[in-house]
């Protein structure tokens, strides 16, 4: 091999270093940006099932529709019947995790 093809190989040898060290951040950007994107697409779908939902709500009140009005009247405003009885009940747990034990790792009172 003479001079000239050991220059020329270096040469390649170093533009191929180059070019990877530059498309290498690109190519993570775009994993990402694909991650992101089937992300954006599963929430997409989701807000698209829930306003089929709430255009065929929005269409059921529109008509006045009964059942749908009363629903939305003992939802929405706490209406009753005359002599009707609501009983409520928490929506969430008021117990955090830390308060939680399991049942065989409670220690027995001493009283």
């Amino acid at each position: 091999m003479c001079i000239r093809e050991l220059v020329f190989i270096l040469i390649m040898t170093g533009m191929m270093i180059v070019a990877l060290w530059i498309i290498m951040p690109v190519r993570k950007e775009m994993n990402m940006k694909k991650a992101n994107l089937e992300q954006l697409k599963i929430e997409n779908a989701a807000l698209d099932k829930e306003l089929k939902e709430l255009r065929k709500e929005y269409t059921r009140l529109e008509s006045k529709d009964p059942y749908s009005l009363l629903r939305v009247a003992r939802e929405t405003y706490d209406y009753c019947f005359p002599n009707e009885k609501i009983y409520q009940f928490p929506k969430h747990n008021t117990h955090t995790d830390a308060e939680l034990q399991p049942a065989d790792t409670i220690q027995p009172s001493t009283n």
